[in-house]
């Protein structure tokens, strides 16, 4: 077997007939992560004509020296439970890498740990990879646990689509996120997508709000990148959810006139209706209040970032935006809704118990890995990430 850089479409061909094909172990990831400055490479491990593993290498100078670190995100793409393919394949890339002079690399593969249910709970006779995590550690791949110095998360959430229509998906969510949703729609809030041309609309909120999510890491203001590039391929779908001001106070005013006798929520609906009223005043009719931006890659819909405007955080606008985004996946034949990460842990996690009221499930990830090639400039790259969190 022989290490060999092989084209785009050799390397979109084998990761398709792979579980771990992800959207990050791909030709438009490498795109926009070479706007970034990172240079890339498309690596197999080929056997008599025939490839038998691969991976998306990233690689980026960070020393005056030259020194390079690597990083295959979401890789590799490779069968790891077959522990002598991973050594052959773990020391042509470990000779490529220190060939280029490469300090460490990197993997965080697309390959679960452990089942868990909808809460995070571990799933009793469920899937366990306890030997892949043996297979990388016995080859010296070190496991890194240290959340200074880890680049995704190793939790996910996913809803699964198949073999279910609208409305089971929708009677499957917890109530209280059912009445957030209807009481949103009832107040006059919508979700659209954005046009090619209005995406700035996104952009816009992302800068100059707090309450973001940014899976991609990348720079706030860099982020037109990832759109110029998605939407080239059609990949792209970034939706608002939009507070019709006027339909708002409509709604309030109905509420009032139709509660009867009960002067404590009079007045209550009468300051909400002060509320809205000055709201119309500043903001006009309509306001938006957050979105959602995703890329649409192999029949899996992956939330890439979020955004709610700070003032308007009490609406729930991602309970609205979500919504419309998971009925627009299953009228087009998506199968799997993809919230993306929840963090390295599951403990005290804010996004999972927002994420549990859809009834989907955690999916536990092997972790992250680094095999070190050269030690004393590793431990100094890792004393610079811990500052940063960015290699």
């Amino acid at each position: 077997m022989r290490l060999i850089e092989i084209n785009k479409k050799e390397f979109e061909n084998f990761c398709k007939e792979s579980s771990q094909d992800n959207f990050f172990q791909s030709k438009y990831f490498a795109q926009i992560e070479r706007k970034e400055g990172y240079h890339t490479y498309f690596l197999g491990l080929e056997q008599d004509g025939i490839i038998r593993a691969c991976c998306m290498l990233l690689s980026k100078n960070v020393s005056i020296f030259r020194k390079r670190v690597f990083y295959a995100p979401r890789g590799f793409i490779i069968d790891y439970r077959d522990e002598k393919l991973l050594n052959i394949f773990t020391i042509a890339i470990k000779d490529f890498a220190k060939e280029k002079k490469g300090i460490y690399i990197k993997i965080d593969p697309n390959v679960m740990y452990h089942d868990r249910n909808f809460s995070g709970d571990l799933i009793e006779g469920g899937l366990n990879n306890s030997k892949v995590v043996e297979n990388l550690t016995n080859l010296d791949w070190k496991k890194i646990d240290n959340p200074d110095y880890l680049l995704k998360p190793s939790f996910l959430y996913k809803l699964n689509l198949k073999g279910k229509n609208e409305e089971e998906i929708f009677n499957d969510f917890d109530l209280s996120l059912q009445e957030i949703i209807k009481r949103n729609s009832s107040i006059g809030i919508t979700t659209y997508p954005l046009k090619k041309e209005e995406y700035n609309k996104y952009l816009d909120m992302m800068i100059n709000n707090n309450n973001v999510i940014n899976y991609l890491d990348l720079n706030k203001n860099n982020f037109k990148s990832i759109i110029d590039i998605l939407s080239q391929h059609n990949l792209l779908r970034i939706s608002i959810s939009e507070l019709d001001i006027d339909e708002y106070l409509k709604s309030t005013i109905e509420s009032k006139n139709n509660i009867g006798n009960n002067p404590s929520l009079i007045e209550k609906l009468d300051k909400q209706i002060e509320t809205i009223k000055n709201m119309q005043y500043k903001y006009g009719h309509k306001i938006m209040l957050g979105g959602v931006l995703s890329v649409i890659y192999n029949n899996e819909y992956t939330v890439l970032g979020t955004v709610v405007i700070d003032k308007f955080n009490n609406f729930n606008p991602l309970s609205s935006c979500f919504y419309e985004e998971i009925k627009f996946a299953k009228k087009n034949g998506i199968e799997v809704f993809n919230f993306n990460g929840i963090g390295n842990s599951l403990e005290n996690n804010k996004l999972l118990n927002d994420y549990k009221m859809y009834n989907g499930k955690v999916i536990e990830l092997i972790g992250e890995y680094n095999y070190v090639l050269r030690t004393i400039a590793y431990n100094r790259e890792m004393r610079k990430l811990a500052n940063k969190n960015r290699y």
